[in-house]
C-alpha cells in the first residue's frame, strides 16, 4: 500500500513538472512574448532642391560612389535624370548594419515611386503606384510683391511654386524679371487619398504674362515616352542653357563696356554680371559642358570656366570653394553644382561674377536667346496641337482670382 502511494505521488510530481515547463514555454495571453529581434534597416530621406542633381541628392543620403552609380544606372532605364528629376521630388534609402544598400526609393509624387531593391541576384527596379484621386485644379493670380507671396496667398505649397519656376527656368529669371502686376495662370493636379490632400501631381499647362513677355507651356508625352513642356509651336520651353546659375540672387552690376571698378577706381569694361547672394550659395552649371579651368585667376579669385557645345564658354568667378570633383577636363551636366558663392579675388562682398563668351567675345548673359532642346514635328506635333486646344479651353475659363473648381477623371492623364 505504501508502495502504491509512492507510485501515485511520483506520477503527480511528474505531471506537475510537465505543466510547469509548459507554463514557462507558452506565453500568457495577457503578456505576449517579445518578438524575435531582427536587424532593422537604417532609413534616410531627402528631397530634390533647386539646382540639385540626382547624384548629389543620393550623396546626401549617404550612398557611396559605387552605390550612387548603381542607383542612377538602374533608374535611368525609366527616367532621364537630367530632365525628369525636379525640385520637390523625394528620395529614401535603406541600409543594413554594415552600410550595405537595401533599397532606394525615388518618389516623383506621393502616389508613384521607382524603387531600386536588392535580392539574391543583385538589384532590380520595381514600379509602385498607390491608387489616389487626381483633381485637376486651376489657379490664376497677380504678383503684388513676389511670386512666392502669390502662391502663398493662393494657399498652395512651395512644391507647386518650385515646379512652376522650373518650367520657365530657361526663359524667365524669377530673381530679376518679375514685376508687380505680372500675372500667372496654372492648370495642375492635386492628389487625394480618402479625401485627404497628399501632394501635387503634374502641372499640365502654365502661363506667365508680364513686362518681360508672354509665355505658355504645355505638358506633353511623346510616342517614345519622353515628357516635357512645349510652347504653342511645339518647341520645348527648356533650352540647353539656364537663364541663371543661381537659385536666388540680387543683381548688383550689369554688363557694361565702361564701368567704374568699385575697388580699383578705374573705368574699364565689365563684361559680365554680378549676382549677389549669401556666402556659400550653390552655383550651377548653366548647361552641359566640360571644365576648361578651375583655380585662381587674378581679380576673379577662385573661378570655374566651362566649355559648352556651340562654341560657348561660361565663367563663374569669386567662388568661396569648388564643388567636389570639379577640376580641369571633367564633364558637368546642366544644373550640376560646380562651386559656392564667395568673395575671393577683387570683391567687395559675396557675389558671383558670371560671364558668357562665344568666339572669343563676351556677351551679355541676360540678353542671350538659346535654342529649344526639342522641336516636335509630324504626327507628334499634330497630337500635341490637339491636346493644346483642350488645355487652352480649361486654362482660359473665366474665373475669379485663385478659384480652383475643375475636377476630372483620368482622361487627361494619358498624354
Amino acid at each position: 500500500m505504501f508502495r502504491d502511494f509512492l507510485s501515485r505521488l511520483f506520477v503527480l510530481v511528474l505531471i506537475a513538472s510537465v505543466f510547469a515547463c509548459q507554463a514557462k514555454e507558452v506565453p500568457s495571453p495577457d503578456k505576449p512574448s517579445p518578438a524575435r529581434s531582427e536587424p532593422q534597416a537604417l532609413v534616410k530621406q531627402t528631397q530634390i532642391t533647386p539646382g540639385d542633381t540626382l547624384y548629389q541628392a543620393l550623396k546626401r543620403l549617404g550612398l557611396s560612389e559605387r552605390q550612387r552609380d548603381l542607383v542612377v544606372q538602374k533608374l535611368s532605364r525609366h527616367l532621364d535624370p537630367r530632365r525628369d528629376v525636379l525640385p520637390g521630388h523625394r528620395l529614401k534609402a535603406g541600409f543594413d548594419s554594415q552600410g550595405q544598400l537595401l533599397f532606394c526609393r525615388y518618389e516623383p509624387d506621393p502616389i508613384e515611386a521607382l524603387v531600386v531593391k536588392r535580392n539574391g541576384q543583385g538589384f532590380y527596379v520595381e514600379k509602385e503606384r498607390i491608387q489616389a484621386d487626381r483633381r485637376l485644379e486651376r489657379l490664376q493670380g497677380q504678383v503684388t510683391s513676389s511670386i512666392y507671396q502669390l502662391f502663398k496667398e493662393a494657399g498652395e505649397g512651395r512644391e507647386l511654386l518650385m515646379a512652376f519656376v522650373e518650367i520657365f527656368a530657361s526663359q524667365i529669371d524669377f530673381n530679376l524679371d518679375v514685376r508687380t502686376g505680372d500675372k500667372i495662370r496654372l492648370l495642375y493636379e492635386k492628389l487625394y487619398l480618402n479625401g485627404r490632400f497628399v501632394g501635387y501631381g503634374r502641372i499640365l499647362a502654365a502661363e506667365y504674362r508680364g513686362q518681360i513677355g508672354f509665355f505658355r507651356a504645355y505638358y506633353f508625352r511623346t510616342s517614345q515616352g519622353k515628357t516635357g513642356y512645349f510652347d504653342s509651336l511645339g518647341q520645348e520651353v527648356r533650352s540647353s542653357f539656364l537663364r541663371s546659375p543661381l537659385p536666388y540672387y540680387r543683381l548688383t552690376s550689369r554688363f557694361s563696356r565702361a564701368r567704374l571698378h568699385p575697388i580699383l577706381k578705374v573705368v574699364r569694361p565689365h563684361e559680365g554680371v554680378d549676382l549677389a547672394a549669401p556666402l556659400g550659395t550653390p552655383v550651377m552649371a548653366v548647361a552641359d559642358g566640360r571644365v576648361k579651368y578651375a583655380g585662381w585667376m587674378r581679380g576673379y579669385g577662385r573661378i570655374v570656366i566651362l566649355r559648352h557645345p556651340g562654341g560657348y564658354e561660361t565663367y563663374y568667378g569669386h567662388l568661396l570653394r569648388f564643388a567636389r570633383g570639379i577640376k580641369k577636363g571633367v564633364s558637368v551636366k546642366r544644373k550640376q553644382i560646380i562651386g559656392y558663392v564667395g568673395q575671393s579675388g577683387l570683391a567687395t562682398g559675396p557675389h558671383l561674377d558670371y560671364r558668357v563668351k562665344k568666339a572669343g567675345r563676351f556677351l551679355n548673359p541676360l540678353a542671350l536667346p538659346f535654342r529649344p532642346a526639342i522641336v516636335l514635328k509630324g504626327s507628334e506635333l499634330e497630337n500635341f496641337l490637339r491636346r493644346k486646344v483642350y488645355l487652352d479651353y480649361l486654362l482660359n475659363l473665366d474665373e475669379p482670382q485663385f478659384q480652383r473648381v475643375i475636377e476630372t477623371k483620368n482622361f487627361l492623364l494619358s498624354g
